[in-house]
Parts: C-alpha cells; sequence; structure tokens
C-alpha cells in the first residue's frame, strides 16, 4: 500500500521514533521532498539496508506517512508554498532509526527528508541503497533518474533477485548488466 516499513531477517516491529524533537520538526519545512511524482499506481520503492546502527542524533530519515496518497494534505503540499507550510507543520513524522540489517522500504512518492547530523563526532550513516521499479507503473516521467546497468534494466522482478541471491552462481545468467 506504499507505507514505510522497517524490518530485519528476524521480522522484528518497525523502529519508527514517533514523537521526533522539535529540532527535526523545525527541519521538515525546507527539506521535505517527495523522489518521484505522484501517479496512482507506485512506481519506484526503495530500499535502506542500514550497515550500522543509525540514530536520530546521526540525521536518520524522517518520514511522513501517508503522504504518498492524494490526500488532501498532499494536495496542499504539492500546490505551493504556503499550503506546504500549512501541511507541514500539522503533518505526523516518524525518524527512521535502524540497527545493522535494518532496512527501510518506501514508496519514492512519500515526502521525506535527511535530518541533520549532530552527532558528537559527525558520525557517517552507512547504507546499501536499492530502486525497485513496479513493472505495472507509468516509468516515462519520473523525475528519477536510475542508475541500473544498461544490461539489467526491466530483466529482473523482485522475486528474480531473491532468487539468484539463493542459486549456486547469483547473476550468471545475467551477465555483467554493461551490455545493452
Amino acid at each position: 500500500d506504499g507505507e514505510t516499513t522497517t524490518t530485519t531477517a528476524r521480522r522484528r516491529a518497525p523502529r519508527f521514533d514517533a514523537d521526533p524533537p522539535s529540532r527535526f520538526r523545525r527541519f521538515i519545512g525546507g527539506a521535505a521532498r517527495r523522489d518521484t511524482p505522484f501517479q496512482e499506481s507506485p512506481p519506484l520503492f526503495t530500499a535502506f539496508v542500514a550497515l550500522q546502527r543509525v540514530t536520530r542524533e546521526m540525521g536518520a530519515t524522517l518520514f511522513l506517512p501517508r503522504t504518498h496518497t492524494l490526500t488532501a494534505p498532499r494536495r496542499a503540499f504539492d500546490g505551493g508554498r504556503s499550503g506546504k507550510a500549512a501541511m507541514l507543520s500539522e503533518a505526523d513524522a516518524r525518524l527512521g532509526v535502524l540497527e545493522p540489517g535494518d532496512c527501510t522500504i518506501f514508496d519514492m512518492r512519500l515526502l521525506h527528508c535527511g535530518t541533520p547530523n549532530q552527532a558528537l563526532l559527525g558520525d557517517r550513516r552507512y547504507f546499501l541503497n536499492f530502486t525497485f521499479c513496479n513493472p505495472r507503473a507509468d516509468t516515462s516521467d519520473l523525475g528519477h533518474v536510475p542508475c541500473i546497468r544498461p544490461g539489467y534494466k526491466r530483466k529482473m522482478t523482485l522475486a528474480d533477485f531473491r532468487a539468484q541471491l539463493a542459486s549456486a552462481a547469483p547473476f550468471a545468467d545475467y551477465g555483467d548488466g554493461l551490455g545493452a
């Protein structure tokens, strides 16, 4: 349904911080964005896999739940500066704090933003990032430039990817992806 999910292989409950401090809420206004324009069918999904612990102080990603659908608040956000400010001042906001191996998957139409890194040592966040395309979506104007190798474009589904990872020779059937 396009909601954001955080999970691990252990299938524990999502780890969203439902009460971000005011300093993060203040930050939403200038930075909240969606990565793809609205369309009825979700075009792209992104997965962040945490390679180390990501705390609120390190600049965890802030998500605005249910903003992937064309609701009145989302129309206000898309409608211009005054509507955007009003919508964001009342928006539900959740920080995606993560443990190593946690995975956050979100619909790229969802409003979200990175938050400032306020860790004492300026700790960096390291993620493994995947983007998945919905084969039933209109991909003609996503407003997002994919970085997939040309030989892999529209060749694999998520199920295919999982099967390849479980095989004796992962991706051997697909080659290096550099050919057309």
